[in-house]
């Protein structure tokens, strides 16, 4: 207890006793305002301890609110992880895919040349006919390539 308040309290108990503990008794003057303005600070002081309280729960609730966002935002993240993850694992694979199909018509056309040249040496028609039907296969896988590569570079 403050000493202000503890020297009203015996200002009171004082006055009390001189009118033998009957309050009915003690005469209302001009200089009882000064009960008024110690009821004017009490109520101040409720209404700012009640302000107080306020504060504090809209602070609290903001607070979860921020923490409901953050969790939002922390799945959305984990979404775009997973789907960037996905997209990178079906560039991988498209990339792994153009790259066997490169080997392969590196190998028929390493293998085209080859027989056209052997066929250009021994002059045969029908050999050199082989030799231009595996180079047209060739040119098909490389079309493929090219069509591959583009769904690749889309992905990116």
């Amino acid at each position: 207890m403050s000493e202000r308040t503890l020297n009203a309290v015996l200002t009171v108990k004082d006055v009390l006793k001189q009118y033998k503990h009957n309050p009915e008794y003690v005469p209302i003057m001009k200089n009882l305002s000064m009960a008024r303005t110690a009821h004017r600070s009490y109520n101040n002081c409720l209404d700012e301890k009640k302000r107080q309280r306020d504060l504090e729960v809209n602070i609290k609730i903001e607070e979860e609110k921020i923490k409901v966002k953050q969790a939002k935002a922390e799945q959305e993240l984990q979404k775009e992880r997973k789907t960037i993850e996905q997209k990178e694992k079906e560039l991988k694979h498209k990339r792994q895919e153009e790259e066997r199909k490169r080997k392969a018509g590196d190998t028929l056309l390493d293998e085209a040349n080859e027989r056209l040249t052997k066929a250009l040496q021994k002059g045969s028609l029908e050999e050199v006919e082989v030799a231009q039907a595996l180079l047209q296969g060739v040119y098909r896988v490389r079309k493929e390539e090219n069509q591959q590569q583009v769904l690749a570079d889309n992905i990116q």
